[in-house]
């Protein structure tokens, strides 16, 4: 494609042409390629017009305006997506039909519009934005617990595990050949483990499944009086008292440490949490404490939220075929969280904190 020329350079080229002038005298005159040379030449001994002529194929529908109006019907919260932005263009009058999904994308790519940040699609569900008072519960969480010795802490946390893939090791990159597609068997309703688990500077405190398991069946009631498809408040108690509690005393106890700190988050089930432990307490002649203050919607601040990412990732690469091949898959990846990542992972309490405070509460990238 021959480059857009000024029309002074275009009247410089056909009197130099005139003066019986070469192409390749006159290319290195101007400075300009050989092909805009011959290509104006041709033009004016054709009709003896300098004139730009209309370009083939369908005139651009990639204008400024269009552009600004997409953008900005994309980026309003809630307003859904391309099909959405064409029918809202046209409505206004902006384009003289319904545009197609993809010309709109495309037109969101352009080079001519890269001046501004780039837009993209974010599908699922979205994350819990923090309210102001959230914030400030995490400023405040954050102040009171910078200089604490985070290995007198043990963080738990309640996680679901999809078998979504049975079978199959899901790799974060597969190669293929061209034209040949990525494909694996996903499960249309998989099956799901759900359970509790206890991380401190030490190690991992093994899990323990609970309600809300595939075809586990739940000794614990609803306040209606069913079975429980999900974790209880008394449930919970049962858990603490028989599991997380014992377990986590012996393992700090084995590393020096006799007074400890045991982290939750705010589960409506966790309700009952600071009686029981006192219960516990006195039952066992041992110094355990509730992390007071939790901040809702926090999961940033917490390093076990990185260990079931470190977890999901080694079941991935099982490839599990069934529930009990799932449930052990699970197990023996939280018993194998080695010693020096967990210390790792707790160093780094400080900056959580310190990077939460210096976003005024807001979500860190942790």
């Amino acid at each position: 494609m021959v480059k857009a020329l000024p029309m002074r350079q275009r009247i410089e080229i056909v009197v130099l042409h005139m003066q019986r002038k070469t192409a390749s005298f006159i290319q290195r005159a101007l400075h300009i390629s050989s092909t805009a040379v011959k290509h104006w030449v041709k033009d004016w001994e054709s009709g003896g017009s300098l004139e730009e002529k209309p370009k083939p194929g369908r005139p651009t529908t990639a204008t400024r305006a269009i552009f600004d109006a997409a953008r900005t019907f994309l980026l309003k919260p809630g307003f859904g997506g391309l099909a959405n932005a064409a029918q809202k263009l046209h409505n206004m009058g902006l384009t003289a039909k319904v545009l197609h999904r993809s010309t709109i994308s495309r037109m969101l790519r352009t080079q001519r519009m890269k001046s501004e940040p780039a837009i993209v699609p974010r599908r699922g569900k979205p994350a819990p934005a923090l309210t102001a008072h959230d914030m400030a519960r995490r400023v405040l969480f954050a102040r009171l617990n910078l200089t604490r010795n985070w290995d007198r802490v043990m963080f738990t946390d309640r996680k679901r595990f999809y078998l979504w893939y049975p079978g199959s090791q899901v790799q974060l990159v597969q190669w293929v050949k061209k034209g040949q597609q990525f494909e694996l068997l996903k499960a249309n309703r998989p099956l799901c483990v759900n359970i509790y688990a206890g991380l401190t500077r030490f190690g991992t405190v093994k899990m323990v499944v609970v309600s809300g398991t595939s075809k586990h069946k739940s000794t614990f009631k609803t306040k209606a009086g069913t079975d429980a498809k999900n974790i209880t408040a008394a449930e919970y108690e049962s858990v603490l008292t028989k599991h997380l509690l014992p377990m986590a005393d012996k393992l700090m106890r084995s590393n020096g440490v006799t007074s400890w700190v045991f982290q939750q988050d705010n589960d409506p089930a966790h309700s009952r949490a600071d009686a029981v432990i006192r219960k516990y307490k006195r039952a066992h002649n041992t110094s355990i404490t509730l992390l007071a203050g939790w901040p809702p919607h926090s999961p940033d601040l917490s390093p076990i939220e990185n260990m079931w990412s470190h977890v999901q990732a080694a079941v991935n690469e099982v490839g599990c075929k069934t529930l009990p091949e799932f449930v052990k898959a699970i197990e023996l990846a939280i018993d194998g969280v080695h010693q020096s990542w967990c210390a790792a992972a707790f160093m780094g309490m400080r900056q959580r904190l310190d990077d939460a405070l210096s976003l005024g509460g807001g979500k860190t990238k942790h």
